[in-house]
């Protein structure tokens, strides 16, 4: 009697299902599943991928008695399987690198605004991919996430972007238009390289530097306008872009070319339109790579840079080279043309018959933070009789690169000299 009443209990006890943390197969598609956390991650068939056609992911999955949610797509899930559609649960939040590689017939993608990160390369070589729509959440396009998709069309970089990497749009040939988010503050290197049928391109004023290659061979390009916070553009940024008709600057500043590196070759830009603020159009006809353009006239929207700012908190310290950070006061041209400049254009003084004048000035100003020149004055051992025409040339000067400090632009002391010819 003791004995039945005790086989009954036993088999009145539910029975426990294992902890399970590996990789399985689930109604087609294969996870690594923790049981525990209650999670799933979408992961790869590897050595080879049997995904096709039109793949569903679901928002749960059931294993072992447990239900989990699948959180994530993993790296190299789907890479180079031949499916054509997928649809992603909004319990998704990040899709990894490589997710979608050489998935050559994929023709849509459907991304919930749950995602909030998607790895590299993710759709790398999607050849046939030709829309798609990013998640709001978005703060990076990593580096080739679009590469060589052959049929993408259009893009829209939701507004939380503040990076557009390496790669992201290299060789999407078929790319018509681009719209940027307003936090975007640097294109990467061969970001939008290739995109062949892109014919305008408006730069976000958020945007600080524009890197290498970054425009290259955009055969049909014909308007570019850069925002008015960028600084920097590195070599070759527009080569090849042959259609170039119209060029806007609409910072009251030039940006730095990078090591004075030549970034329109092959864009043929004397045929086309440099448009920029009208104090600067003096000076971009006597610097390259300004100079080459055919045309040069003023654009009436240009404005002063963000830290340039004409308002009551303006810091009016004149500071010295040395409390700059990061960005020096530099000459629009490099200094020894503007040294050959000032020399051109300084008038040497009748003076009585035998009379020797020495031959230099050596002249102190500020660099004011929209580049201006302001406060000329000679330096005390200069000769009086050159003094006048060496702080007229040097108040002429071009306007320049100006220096920042603490991480806005500021008024900065600087010194040239000024030779004259006999």
């Amino acid at each position: 009697m003791r004995k039945a009443i005790l086989l009954s209990v036993l088999f009145a006890i539910p029975v426990m299902a294992s902890a399970f943390n590996g990789k399985a197969k689930v109604g087609g598609i294969w996870y690594n599943i923790v049981t525990k956390a209650e999670k799933a991650e979408v992961t790869s068939e590897y050595p080879i991928q049997h995904y096709k056609g039109r793949v569903v992911i679901p928002k749960t999955i059931v294993y072992e008695g447990v239900t989990c949610n699948v959180t994530a797509i993993g790296e190299g899930a789907f890479a180079q399987s031949e499916i054509q559609q997928v649809v992603i649960p909004s319990s998704v939040t990040s899709i990894g690198s490589r997710a979608f590689v050489y998935c050559d017939n994929l023709n849509s993608v459907t991304i919930p605004e749950s995602i909030e990160e998607i790895g590299s390369r993710a759709f790398d070589g999607c050849y046939a991919l030709k829309t798609i729509k990013l998640p709001s959440k978005l703060k990076t396009i990593e580096e080739g996430l679009f590469n060589q998709c052959y049929q993408l069309t259009s893009i829209v970089i939701p507004n939380d972007v503040t990076t557009i990497g390496w790669h992201a749009f290299k060789g999407c040939r078929g790319l018509k238009s681009v719209k940027m988010g307003d936090k975007i503050e640097k294109i990467g290197d061969e970001a939008f390289m290739e995109c062949e049928q892109l014919s305008q391109v408006e730069i976000p004023n958020s945007v600080v530097e524009i890197e290498s290659n970054a425009f290259k061979d955009c055969k049909r390009l014909t308007t570019v306008t850069l925002g008015s916070g960028v600084e920097k553009i590195s070599f070759s940024a527009f080569s090849g872009c042959g259609d170039l008709k119209d060029f806007y600057i609409t910072s009251a500043v030039l940006p730095d070319i990078i090591n004075h590196a030549e970034i329109f070759q092959d864009a043929e830009v004397e045929y086309a339109t440099l448009h920029v603020a009208e104090s600067m159009i003096e000076t971009c006809k006597l610097s390259a790579p300004w100079s080459k353009f055919g045309k040069i006239v003023a654009n009436p929207n240009a404005v002063a840079p963000r830290s340039a700012g004409n308002n009551q908190e303006d810091d009016e310290t004149i500071y010295e080279p040395s409390d700059c950070q990061g960005q020096f006061p530099t000459p629009a041209i490099p200094r020894y043309e503007l040294e050959n400049w000032l020399e051109e254009q300084a008038i040497y003084p009748k003076v009585e018959e035998g009379k020797y004048i020495g031959t230099s000035v050596t002249v102190d100003f500020v660099v004011e933070p929209d580049g201006s020149i302001s406060n000329v004055k000679a330096t005390k051992n200069s000769w009086p009789e050159l003094i006048p025409e060496a702080e007229r040339v040097v108040r002429s000067m071009p306007k320049w690169h100006p220096g920042k400090v603490n991480g806005k632009y500021a008024r900065v002391r600087e010194r040239i000299g000024v030779h004259f010819k006999k």
